[in-house]
C-alpha cells in the first residue's frame, strides 16, 4: 500500500546529541589526511579512521618529511578545513562560490564561506553521505542510519534532525539525497522494510523517498518501484522526470548486477509506481555516482576506474577508456568538455571532451586520500573532498597528465 506517511503515525528517531569540534582554520597551501570509506555500499562498518594533519607554509611536508608540491605549480591545493583526522568527509555540495558545504563520518559537517571552513552542527555522530540542496537557505544531508537533517543556511546554527521521520528500521542507510528545487527533494539508499506503527501493518520495501507535505510539516512518500531490492548508491536528473539512478542490485533475487543503471521517465502519480527503464551500463562491477550535462549526456563512474558514458538515442552506456585503475566514487563537471571524477588513491581526473586525464594535486607522498565527493560553482572554482581535506580548484597550474 502506498501513502505518505503523516507526522501522528510516525515514530521519533533517537539521535546522539553532540557538537562537532572544530576550530575555523584558514585556507592553507597544504593539508594532509588518510581516512577511507568503505566500499562495500552494503558493508556496516564506518569509514575507517585515518591519521593527518594540517600542513603549512609554501614547502609543506608530511610527518614522514614528504615534501608536498607548491600550490602555484598543481592544479588543486589542499585547503585546510580543521576537521580532526579520525573522522573523513565523505560529500560536498553547494549554491555559490561562497557557500560549500561538507560533511562526513561523526556527524561531521563543516561550511566555506569564501576565506575558511568553518564547523557546522549536526546533532549526530552518525555517518553523513550525501548533502545537496535547492538554495543557500535549504540544504538537506541524509545519514547511514537512515536519518534525514535539513538547514536553513549557514547563519541557522547547523542542521536538524528532521523530526518524526518515517520508522525506518534498524541498520538501514540512506546515501544520497537530490532534487529539483525546494519542493521535489529525494533520498535513496538500502532497501528498507517498513511498517505503520500504529497496528504494525506492513507497507512495503522501499528504496527511494520523495519529500511531500503530510500534516502541516514534512513527510516522506515511499516511491513504489519494481527494484526495490537495489541499494541506490546516486541520483541526477535534468528534470523530475528525468531521473537517473546507480546502484547495487547484486543481492536481489534472481541476482542482479552490481553495476545497475535505472533511468526514471516519469513520476507516478500520488506515489504510484513510475515509469523507468534499465539501461545496461556494461558493468558487472558496481557504478558509484552519476552525473549530466544535459538529458542527452550522462556520465556514470564506479570500481576500478570504471567511465561510462550515455548519449540521448543509445540503448546503453558507452565504455570509455580510462587513465586509472583506481575504484572512482563521484563525478561532476559544467558541460560536456568540462567533466571531473575522483576516488581512491587521491585521484583526480578530468575529461576536456576529448580525453579523460589526470589531474595534480598539492599532496605529498603518503597523503593520497580517499577522495569521495565533488562539487563547484564554475570551470574555476571546484571542490574535492575526502579523509579530513578539502582540495581546490581554481584554474589548471600543471601540464595535463602531472602526477598527484
Amino acid at each position: 500500500m502506498d501513502r505518505v506517511l503523516s507526522l501522528s503515525s510516525l515514530l521519533r528517531i533517537g539521535v546522539l546529541l553532540g557538537l562537532v569540534a572544530m576550530i575555523p582554520i584558514h585556507a592553507s597551501c597544504a593539508a594532509d589526511g588518510a581516512a577511507a570509506v568503505p566500499s562495500d555500499p552494503d558493508s556496516g562498518t564506518p569509514p575507517e579512521a585515518g591519521s593527518g594533519a594540517d600542513a603549512a607554509s609554501d614547502a609543506p611536508s608530511d610527518d614522514d618529511g614528504a615534501v608536498a608540491h607548491p600550490c602555484a605549480e598543481v592544479d588543486w591545493c589542499p585547503v585546510a578545513t580543521g576537521v580532526d583526522p579520525v573522522y573523513t568527509l565523505t560529500a560536498v555540495w553547494g549554491s555559490g562560490a561562497h557557500d560549500v558545504w561538507a560533511v562526513g563520518s561523526g556527524g561531521t559537517a563543516v561550511h566555506w564561506a569564501g576565506d575558511a571552513w568553518s564547523p557546522v552542527t549536526t546533532g549526530t555522530t552518525s555517518t553523513l553521505l550525501g548533502v545537496w540542496g535547492s538554495g543557500p537557505n535549504d540544504v538537506w544531508a541524509v545519514a547511514t542510519a537512515w536519518e534525514i537533517f535539513h538547514s536553513t543556511g549557514a547563519s541557522s546554527g547547523g542542521f536538524s534532525l528532521v523530526p518524526e521521520v518515517a520508522p525506518w528500521p534498524t541498520g538501514a542507510r540512506l546515501y544520497t539525497v537530490w532534487g529539483t528545487s525546494a519542493s521535489d527533494v529525494r533520498v535513496g539508499g538500502a532497501p528498507a522494510r517498513v511498517y505503520t506503527p500504529e497496528d504494525g501493518e506492513y507497507v512495503g520495501t522501499f528504496n527511494h523517498w520523495r519529500k511531500a507535505i503530510a500534516d502541516g510539516g514534512v513527510g516522506w512518500q515511499p516511491i513504489s518501484s519494481e527494484l526495490s531490492n537495489l541499494t541506490i548508491l546516486g541520483m541526477w536528473g535534468s528534470s523530475s522526470d528525468d531521473v537517473w539512478i546507480v546502484g547495487d542490485n547484486s543481492l536481489a533475487v534472481p541476482a542482479g548486477t552490481a553495476g545497475t543503471v535505472v533511468h526514471v521517465r516519469s513520476m507516478g502519480e500520488d506515489g504510484g509506481a513510475p515509469s523507468f527503464d534499465l539501461v545496461d551500463g556494461q558493468s558487472v562491477a558496481r557504478l558509484e555516482a552519476i552525473w549530466g550535462s544535459s538529458a542527452r549526456d550522462v556520465w556514470a563512474v564506479g570500481v576500478g576506474g570504471r567511465i561510462r558514458r550515455y548519449s540521448e538515442g543509445a540503448r546503453r552506456f558507452a565504455i570509455v577508456d580510462s587513465p586509472v585503475t583506481a575504484d572512482l566514487h563521484a563525478v561532476w563537471g559544467t558541460g560536456p568538455n568540462d567533466v571531473w571524477a575522483v576516488g581512491a588513491e587521491g585521484t583526480i581526473l578530468h575529461f576536456d571532451g576529448v580525453a579523460w586525464t589526470v589531474s595534480s594535486t598539492g599532496l605529498g607522498s603518503g597523503q593520497e586520500v580517499n577522495l569521495t565527493g565533488i562539487w563547484g560553482s564554475g570551470p574555476n572554482d571546484v571542490w574535492a573532498v575526502g579523509g579530513n581535506v578539502a582540495l581546490h580548484f581554481t584554474g589548471t597550474k600543471s601540464r595535463a597528465g602531472a602526477s598527484k
